[in-house]
């Protein structure tokens, strides 16, 4: 995909002008320019599409050097269907103005491989955060207008930058400095101040004392610090649960795809964060374990996970390890045969999710990426606060939908999983 572009610099290389698909910017390094429409051939000449982007300037003197986000899909003309009417993206941009499309705005891993720098990064998510208190703005005046309905909003910034910015908090993580801390060491905080301002617009626009006005504030869970990342497959292939088609000293060097197992005498494997299967003979493609002899290694796993220890701290790593009961799996198909759950501090490492190993089956988390919630859920709580008296012993996610068609009078299917929060109905 080629997006062509024109720069034009001052003579003391202190700003530039960037033309792009014929939009001028006048920037400074470490500026950002507003969404910038583009077009460009998805299949060269059979099929065009548009799309929205912004444009960081990084330098101008000695070499040049930019930024170009990933290319949004233009709420104004979508070229996938991602809104719930063909109208309702050009209503938001009409009074919003464009606004980030990808799911998980925040460029983590821009960050994560120092393409952005930290004042760089923040930038950006500032201006991500001002776009949701936009839209959150908009649509509490809209919904002020209308005599009952729903509205659900998600704030993602807290979720995102609570992963890359824990380590500015946290002098134990391997990514924390003194240096680090004094200059991001706020950052988390700042975004809950922010947080609370965009539940102040709410309390000052609706009365939360009437009893037909329901407000819910939820996080789907909490946050613990990913310290030590752990390659399970390393770990299954030391204790003789899996095998390689080949030895040598790189065969604990690969990034995915289980390149080099020797399926015929595997008989367990981690994929994905906290997943683990069993390579059962007649469901899985090269199935090596008999159906009989699940129950017994699945029985052997579970309690050598448990005693499983970091290497060097001779800390236990792992302090759940759930059996997937057989009714699960036959509702979902793919579902894993049990479940790990990690210690607060711990986490699987990167190259594992996909199948890769590495020679060390637990070390340090180098990335950025430094604060998580992948792990023993009874480590990262939700939060859940509300105007209603919750009457539900221990409510969980499970409910919320449920409390939800509660509210409106809906019949709850026999089948739904949760109940409601505010009525033992």
């Amino acid at each position: 995909m080629e997006i062509p572009f024109k720069i034009y610099r001052d003579r003391d290389n202190s700003v530039a002008m960037l033309v792009i698909q014929d939009k001028e910017f006048v920037l400074k390094p470490g500026e950002w320019t507003d969404w910038i429409r583009v077009s460009y051939e998805a299949i060269p000449h059979l099929y065009g599409m548009t799309g929205i982007c912004r444009v960081l300037l990084k330098k101008v003197h000695n070499e040049f050097a930019m930024y170009v986000s990933p290319i949004n899909i233009d709420p104004g003309d979508p070229v996938l269907p991602i809104f719930s009417s063909d109208s309702y993206g050009k209503e938001l941009v009409e009074n919003v103005g464009l606004f980030y499309t990808q799911g998980l705005p925040d460029d983590t891993k821009a960050l994560s491989y120092g393409v952005l720098d930290e004042n760089e990064y923040l930038t950006l998510a500032d201006h991500i955060l001002g776009e949701q208190k936009k839209m959150l703005a908009y649509e509490l005046e809209s919904f002020g207008r209308k005599s009952s309905g729903l509205l659900f909003f998600y704030v993602s910034s807290i979720d995102q930058n609570t992963h890359m910015y824990w380590r500015a908090t946290d002098p134990s993580h391997p990514m924390y400095s003194e240096e680090l801390h004094k200059a991001c060491g706020d950052t988390l905080k700042k975004l809950y101040v922010e947080a609370d301002q965009m539940l102040g617009s709410i309390f000052s626009q609706f009365d939360l004392s009437d009893p037909a006005n329901t407000l819910i504030v939820m996080s789907d869970h909490g946050f613990a610090p990913f310290r030590r990342q752990v390659n399970l497959n390393t770990w299954l292939y030391e204790n003789d649960f899996l095998s390689f088609r080949r030895s040598g000293a790189d065969v604990l060097e690969s990034d995915g795809f289980f390149e080099n197992v020797d399926w015929s005498s595997t008989v367990a494997y981690n994929l994905g964060i906290n997943a683990l299967y069993l390579n059962v003979r007649g469901r899985e493609e090269y199935g090596a374990l008999d159906q009989n002899r699940t129950l017994g290694l699945l029985a052997v796993l579970k309690n050598r996970l448990l005693n499983f220890k970091d290497p060097d701290t001779g800390e236990k790593l792992i302090t759940d390890v759930r059996i997937v009961p057989e009714a699960e799996k036959k509702a979902h198909p793919y579902a894993p045969d049990c479940l790990i759950g990690w210690k607060t501090g711990y986490r699987c490492s990167w190259e594992r999710i996909l199948g890769g190993f590495r020679p060390a089956s637990v070390r340090d988390n180098d990335d950025k990426w430094s604060g998580d919630h992948c792990i023993d859920p009874k480590w990262v709580p939700a939060i859940l606060f509300t105007n209603r008296k919750v009457v539900k012993d221990n409510p969980t996610l499970y409910d919320i939908t449920a409390t939800i068609l509660a509210e409106f009078g809906v019949p709850i299917p026999a089948q739904m999983t949760g109940a409601p929060l505010f009525s033992q109905g």
